[in-house]
């Protein structure tokens, strides 16, 4: 498992990065971003303390989620902690920084009660899923019962209970990649041809316990043509 220091880092960094950016999300060109914080752009976040956006709040969502959740991991032994937490965070008054549409509408879901596979929005693909996931990345090792495979299965079912898309799977998977990676000591230079690899090797790997039924969507005829197209 990571020491402290790099977990601590990685949320702070995250944090950080995402109260420096706040100011200029909804900005749409790196001209107008000069433009309105010369010479070029944001050099420091705004407020003391600075006002961190919905991405921070989920990823601390999801860390509660797996701390609460009784173990092992299993589809059933997340799901009602992740719902929960998302729909704490969808209530919360906190809850007053631009949240995704997509997320607001699956969190009122399941606060509905429907069960996640219908909660979801499986045509989202968007950053909603993937900004949040990096405490998966933190989780240990195999010593404690979480394998790589296990890692990833997590890193895509949070993703999947507000963002049913494959692109949205794939892109919290390689995250959560990346941060373990990172974590153990991995070579940032070799980085990319690592997750190239480790994209390619998972191209039909569908988590079937943990996704279930998510992939019999429109024009799909598999389960790994539905990963596939995520992975590409």
């Amino acid at each position: 498992m990571p020491d402290d220091s790099r977990v601590a880092g990685c949320l702070f960094g995250l944090a950080l990065g995402d109260a420096l950016a706040a100011p200029v999300e909804f900005i749409r060109s790196a001209a107008e971003i000069t433009r309105r914080f010369p010479p070029h752009g944001p050099t420091e976040p705004h407020g003391n303390p600075a006002r961190v956006t919905d991405d921070t709040q989920m990823a601390l969502a999801v860390g509660e989620a797996l701390l609460v959740a009784p173990q092992p991991y299993t589809a059933a032994t997340l799901e009602g902690p992740l719902g929960a937490a998302f729909v704490a965070w969808n209530r919360s008054p906190e809850n007053d920084r631009a949240p995704g549409l997509t997320c607001m509408r699956a969190c009122e879901g399941l606060e509905r009660g429907l069960p996640w596979i219908e909660a979801t929005v499986a045509t989202s693909k968007g950053c909603g899923a993937n900004m949040r996931v990096a405490p998966v990345g933190f989780l240990p090792g195999a010593h404690l019962g979480i394998t790589d495979t296990t890692r990833a299965a997590i890193a895509q079912f949070q993703a999947a209970l507000t963002h049913g898309h494959p692109t949205a799977l794939a892109a919290s998977d390689l995250t959560a990649r990346t941060i373990a990676d990172l974590a153990a000591g991995g070579d940032s230079a070799t980085l990319p041809a690592r997750l190239r690899a480790y994209a390619g090797s998972q191209r039909t790997t569908y988590h079937a316990d943990w996704l279930g039924t998510l992939w019999q969507q429109p024009g799909m005829a598999s389960s790994e043509q539905f990963i596939a197209r995520g992975l590409g």
